[in-house]
């Protein structure tokens, strides 16, 4: 950018004679208003894909299950970030405009449709996830929920992944397709064995397609957009759990670790128990806290990220280091 020398001299000139003396530096002339402050610098590559993204408030959260335990809602402006994603990846020399062009015409031909004409511009601006109840194994129970604008094309793509996953599959896997209302979810039933009940699953909706590692989160999730479920709502004590944290921003979140700790303590004398007998140590379960003594030292979880022209500021509270959704 360039300077013009002369008006600031006169700038300068104008301050000697206000104040007394030569400024300090430029910054002191913006501080002091004789001079404008300059726009900021627009931002590139992974900063600008990062920051440069839509605000949200609560008042754009999809209904959640009432027994939501946490969320984290993302202002992200989904077709935008993959064009820049990609663009990024060009520059970096990591692929050529003719393997975007074959890759974008393979996956036309796998799915049946224009990942770019249609998928791409069937979706929204915010992704939310969520936990759909108390669960002891952190992310189990939590789905995610992402915005978008053109409900057919993406139930086309729905149907056209699960018929991709059970040819896939070789037979190791089944995939389930049942109704709520008018809406398919579809989950897949996997081999037996895994240590943890994971069944994937997903749902399109009129205005989000929701994604859960069990059925049962997809199925809530679904059962609250037609009404037949009860919501959650940000209750008198939430907001004064709040405080002064923002209900607008780039990232809003939240979570209450308390129904987790409850089923987490209930379990623990089974697993304790199951130890004892592998290893023949004996751990005394009864020394265990109850989980209401543990609880009365613990607090809902809030936070926020807001970006701005001053850069990106976070703030937030929590009563103890958890990884569960809304956590800060």
């Amino acid at each position: 950018k360039t300077i013009d020398t002369a008006a600031l001299k006169q700038h300068i000139q104008l301050f000697y004679a206000q104040e007394g003396r030569f400024p300090k530096d430029l910054n002191e002339l913006v501080k002091e208003k004789y001079i404008p402050s300059l726009p900021p610098a627009p931002r590139r590559g992974i900063v600008k894909i990062l920051l440069d993204q839509p605000k949200l408030t609560l008042a754009d959260l999809p209904a959640l299950p009432e027994e939501t335990t946490g969320f984290a809602a993302i202002g992200l402006d989904l077709t935008r970030t993959v064009y820049d994603v990609l663009d990024l990846i060009k520059r970096l020399g990591g692929l050529t405009d003719e393997q975007v062009e074959q890759g974008f015409a393979q996956a036309d031909e796998t799915l049946g449709l224009r990942l770019r004409e249609d998928v791409l511009l069937a979706l929204g601006q915010k992704i939310v996830f969520f936990d759909a109840g108390s669960q002891a194994i952190p992310g189990i129970g939590a789905g995610l929920a992402i915005e978008i604008k053109d409900a057919d094309v993406m139930r086309r793509l729905s149907a056209r992944m699960a018929q991709i996953v059970q040819e896939g599959a070789g037979g190791q896997a089944q995939v389930v397709e049942e109704k709520v209302g008018d809406v398919s979810i579809f989950s897949v039933e996997l081999p037996p064995g895994l240590p943890f009940p994971i069944h994937p699953a997903w749902a399109v909706t009129d205005g989000w397609v929701a994604v859960g590692l069990n059925t049962e989160a997809v199925q809530r999730f679904v059962e609250c957009q037609s009404g037949t479920r009860g919501r959650w709502k940000p209750d008198t004590a939430f907001a004064q759990a709040r405080g002064d944290i923002p209900t607008e921003g780039n990232w809003l979140a939240w979570s209450d670790p308390r129904p987790g700790i409850e089923t987490l303590m209930g379990m623990l004398p089974g697993l304790i128990d199951q130890i004892n007998q592998a290893t023949g140590v004996q751990i005394d379960a009864a020394l265990l806290p109850a989980a209401k003594q543990v609880n009365q030292h613990l607090f809902p979880s809030h936070a926020a990220m807001i970006v701005d022209d001053r850069g990106m500021r976070w703030g937030g509270n929590s009563s103890v280091p958890m990884l569960a959704i809304g956590s800060p």
